[in-house]
């Protein structure tokens, strides 16, 4: 019996959790990704917090909140279901402190209401599934007032006032990336094509669809019976080649450089830290001595309802050095530290204005999941927290429509 062969285009975490799932449920599967090799994008280049839903409390109806918590239980069991058990203690962070800036858009009451709440709903859905875990952890608490002065950057050369202490972590996503490859790799139903470059896709007489890829200069034409988008910047495009009307979300590109940077000290005393709420950043310390570093002002160097352009390796220094020497002030530890890396990034979210709008769709992340039929299905961009859970659901969508062999999952 001939299996049903389904490409599934881009291969960052949603794009590779999807090709796991449909490999295991019987499928013959084609993961196509432009770059040279699996993982390699905005899965990989980010400060990995798996998010509670901390930085999203102007969300006045908490569903973003609860998005996030679903997500974040899910994270840990999906990944050590597909890929094998993670070495979770080893690469999760000691919780976030969140510091309100000076000119938050958010006051602390408003603040704590929303903390209030995650911790109500993270508490809730932890109690209702013991079979979850938040990165193998389930806290009895999930954030407090701190008087701690650690992770209080300074302002203007005074410490911020408010500071809390939250359960919330990260990952070092390097470790997670290649624990997916590894899958990938080992996976005798999936055929990985990296370096392919999906130009167009057309809808086969006989069925199926053909899709056209760049291979270095030289075309090619992959087929499948089905397709599962979930390219990144170029996802609603490649929807357009197939008929697919766009949905109803404007959707914003915005270009966010991930800088690594390594202390002098390698006592540098620097917890994880998430500046509130607004337009400012983050530092997340990792447990091989580096620090990650955002400052928003500076690495976010693009915002538009269009892909991004290439940027160059001009702009890349300019943006770390930049950053650096704004936090650099704030955590007198991080001053003068070399910098590693500096990596842009591309965020898709619906939104019109940016983070420094109260208003701006950025505050709430209303992912609706797959779209599409007949053959073809979209997957619209998630967040590393909510990538696993959405791609274990795009791909039970997809194995009920084409009548594929069916497991239960998350």
């Amino acid at each position: 019996m001939t299996r049903t062969r389904i490409a599934v285009i881009g291969a960052g975490l949603v794009g590779s959790v999807v090709a796991l799932e449909l490999a295991a449920r019987g499928a013959a599967v084609t993961l196509i990704e432009r770059a040279s090799r699996p993982m390699t994008g905005a899965s990989l280049h980010n400060e990995g917090k798996v998010h509670l839903g901390f930085v999203y409390a102007m969300d006045p109806t908490g569903n973003t909140r609860e998005r996030m918590i679903e997500g974040a239980m899910h994270f840990a069991p999906i990944l050590d279901r597909i890929c094998g058990p993670l070495p979770w203690e080893a690469i999760r962070t000691e919780g976030f402190r969140y510091a309100v800036m000076p000119d938050s858009l958010a006051d602390p009451g408003t603040l704590e209401a929303a903390y209030a709440d995650v911790d109500s709903r993270s508490r809730a859905l932890l109690d209702d599934r013991p079979d979850l875990s938040y990165l193998g952890l389930s806290p009895h608490s999930f954030w407090a007032s701190s008087d701690d002065d650690r992770g209080r950057p300074v302002v203007d050369g005074r410490p911020v006032e408010t500071l809390y202490r939250t359960a919330e972590l990260a990952i070092d996503p390097r470790t997670v990336a290649l624990a997916v490859v590894d899958a990938l790799d080992a996976h005798p139903s999936i055929d990985v094509l990296a370096g392919h470059r999906v130009i167009e896709a057309q809808r086969s007489p006989s069925g199926g669809f053909g899709l056209t890829t760049i291979v270095g200069d030289t075309p090619a034409v992959t087929h499948a019976d089905a397709v599962v988008n979930c390219a990144w910047a170029d996802r609603t495009r490649l929807d357009g080649t197939v008929g697919m009307t766009p949905e109803r979300q404007r959707w914003s590109y915005r270009t966010k450089y991930s800088i690594v940077v390594r202390p002098h000290s390698p006592d540098h005393g620097l917890v994880p830290v998430t500046m509130v709420q607004g337009p400012y950043g983050d530092l997340v310390p990792r447990t091989d001595g580096t620090v990650y570093i955002s400052w928003y002002p500076v690495a976010r160097t693009y915002f538009g309802a269009a892909p991004p352009p290439d940027v160059d390796s001009d702009e890349a220094r300019r943006v770390a050095v930049g950053s650096l020497n704004v936090l650099g002030r704030m955590f007198p530890s991080l001053a003068g530290a070399p910098v590693i890396s500096s990596k842009p990034g591309v965020i898709i979210a619906e939104a019109s204005t940016d983070v420094d709008d109260p208003t701006s769709g950025l505050h709430i992340r209303e992912e609706l999941g797959v779209t599409g039929a007949d053959g073809w299905w979209s997957v619209q961009p998630a967040k590393l927290t909510t990538a696993p859970l959405t791609g274990v659901r795009a791909a039970s969508h997809v194995v009920a429509a084409l009548g594929l062999e069916t497991t239960a999952v998350a």
